[in-house]
């Protein structure tokens, strides 16, 4: 699944560390659509420095092959389709957005000011 994007890291890296940690990322279990694991699980698992694991995910985000985002509170690393999309896919025309007229069901609030106190009451439209 992820063979030609594999192929293109080791034709483009300059550092095994950047495959190895790829590979790795690429064997995990998937969980809401990408992985959860930490660059210091990675790193005692590849038996390899956790800053070495840090240059590799960087290097592989400034590629465009990894996003790392935060979910709930845990790091999650989803891997791109590189090779795969830029191949595949077809450009689609977008969709025609139909004008809805804006409603404001915002609060409208009201300040009131008495012997040195403000008061602030907000007054829900029907």
């Amino acid at each position: 699944m992820f063979d030609e994007e594999l192929n293109r890291i080791i034709n483009d890296s300059k550092n095994i560390v950047i495959i190895k940690v790829y590979n790795k990322l690429i064997r995990m279990e998937k969980l809401k659509g990408g992985i959860i694991s930490s660059k210091k699980f990675i790193a005692d698992e590849l038996n390899i420095s956790s800053q070495s694991v840090a240059n590799a995910i960087k290097w592989l985000r400034g590629s465009g092959y990894v996003t790392e985002t935060k979910f709930q509170g845990q790091t999650q690393f989803i891997l791109n389709h590189v090779a795969s999309e830029k191949t595949t896919e077809k450009p689609t025309e977008p969709a025609e957005k139909v004008q809805q007229p804006k409603v404001n069901n915002q609060p409208k609030p009201t300040v009131i000011r008495k012997g040195g106190k403000t008061i602030t009451r907000y007054e829900i439209p029907d």
